[in-house]
């Protein structure tokens, strides 16, 4: 399996989580490290649902 397969394969789905992993990984250097930019994007996404449901 290639590489691109690998990293990009389940990232395909256009959701917003999705959309901001890939653009972490293409612009910001994480390319080789899928794993941390999902965590970092699954806990920024939790802290904008926790700031937007008190508002």
């Amino acid at each position: 399996m290639s590489i691109n397969k690998q990293l990009y394969g389940r990232l395909q789905e256009k959701t917003l989580k999705n959309s901001l992993i890939l653009h972490l990984m293409e612009n910001y250097g994480y390319q080789s490290k899928p794993k941390v930019a999902e965590a970092l994007i699954i806990d920024l996404l939790s802290l904008s649902a926790e700031s937007t449901k008190d508002a």
